[in-house]
């Protein structure tokens, strides 16, 4: 953006809004489609259960955090505060509104696609003997996501009082030092890593591993990818499915990664000098780790529609070239699509084979 003065040329203003609304938009439209076919694909076999629910609200917060940034942007939140300032005090209030508000649909967002993937692993061993992966799952990442959730969002706007002194300067009334705020911010990040290391003896059969600082940022979600391979190592499907298996639910990894870099900016929630230039990192990684958490958690619901897809169009190939060759009938090639129809979700009431028990039960068809 360029200002004209009367003593000179024209100035650039640094601003990043088209690059963050641009990074938020596409992002948030990848995601809207995989939860679209997850709850399309969960209505089709009548099995919408408490993991969709959780992961909706999880998209309507990436929606709001979306539209809130997008407001953002326009109002030039995305440039320096002395620039922001230069188009008035009202708009300056507003920017900094927007500002916080958008953190709160960050926090909400990925802690109920947190909830959302804890429901899919109870739902998977609701009927096994798996004791301690559902006390875990339970006690550390459900409560602990819905606390840290919870208190984020109230100590974001309980941090002034009264509150609107937050992002109204021309308010009379004080707030609590900068740096709790972030460094409660950075706690959180750190948490779920902490949880883990202090659960380490569940783990100990997969590796050792160090219980620091370095590695809390990096393995703040890790439990969501390690859990799932204790439950499907112990099922009774063929060695190969459970590869694939836990291949799609490590995928939550790659959102642990995400939100330990996310964590690095988070002491930036102090800077008040530039609040608008140094949080542009946080959007732009938390919207990573929305999108992340989102289609990460919504993959492994899909597993089952992809699996009977590529069966079908495998058998479908085979029948289509054996054809040229016999001329099998089409009423053939027919009964197989039914292949699709039959397929359950993962964590639904499922199929089970009639020679394995309960406790031991095989989450996938033949």
């Amino acid at each position: 953006m360029e200002a004209t003065t009367a003593a000179g040329p024209a100035k650039v203003v640094p601003d990043r809004g088209s690059a963050l609304i641009t990074l938020t938009w596409v992002l948030t439209a990848l995601a809207s489609v995989t939860v679209a076919l997850r709850i399309s694909f969960r209505a089709k076999v009548k099995q919408f259960g408490w993991d969709d629910f959780f992961m909706v609200m999880s998209m309507l917060c990436f929606f709001g955090w979306s539209v809130t940034l997008t407001l953002y942007a326009f109002r030039g939140g995305t440039r320096h505060i002395w620039h922001v300032a230069l188009l008035g005090a009202e708009n300056m209030a507003a920017v900094q509104l927007l500002n916080w508000t958008s953190q709160v649909f960050g926090i909400m967002g990925v802690a109920a696609g947190k909830i959302s993937v804890s429901a899919l692993l109870l739902a998977i061993i609701r009927q096994t003997e798996m004791r301690w992966q559902r006390v875990y799952i339970w006690a550390i990442i459900i409560t602990l996501a819905s606390v840290i959730a919870v208190s984020c969002s109230i100590l974001t706007f309980a941090q002034c009082s009264p509150p609107r002194r937050l992002w109204d300067q021309r308010v009379d009334g004080h707030c609590i030092d900068p740096f709790v705020m972030s460094g409660f911010g950075t706690f959180t990040g750190c948490a779920y890593m902490l949880c883990l290391c202090l659960s380490v003896p569940v783990f100990i059969s997969l590796g050792p591993f160090s219980c620091n600082a370095s590695t809390f940022n990096t393995f703040a979600d890790a439990s969501l990818a390690i859990i799932p391979i204790t439950i499907f190592w112990s099922l009774q499907n063929k060695t190969a499915e459970r590869i694939q298996l836990s291949i799609v639910f490590s995928l939550n990894i790659l959102t642990s990664i995400c939100s330990g870099i996310k964590t690095q900016y988070l002491a930036e929630l102090a800077n008040r000098d530039d609040l608008t230039w140094a949080t542009f990192e946080i959007f732009a990684w938390v919207t990573a780790e929305l999108f992340l958490m989102i289609v990460c958690g919504t993959i492994p619901t899909l597993y089952p529609l992809l699996r009977g897809m590529r069966s079908v169009v495998s058998r479908v190939s085979s029948k289509w070239s054996a054809s040229w060759s016999d001329g099998h009938s089409k009423s053939e090639l027919r009964s197989n699509d039914r292949v699709v129809l039959e397929l359950v979700t993962i964590g639904g009431k499922g199929f089970q084979r009639p020679e394995v028990n309960s406790s031991q039960k095989t989450l996938l068809m033949n």
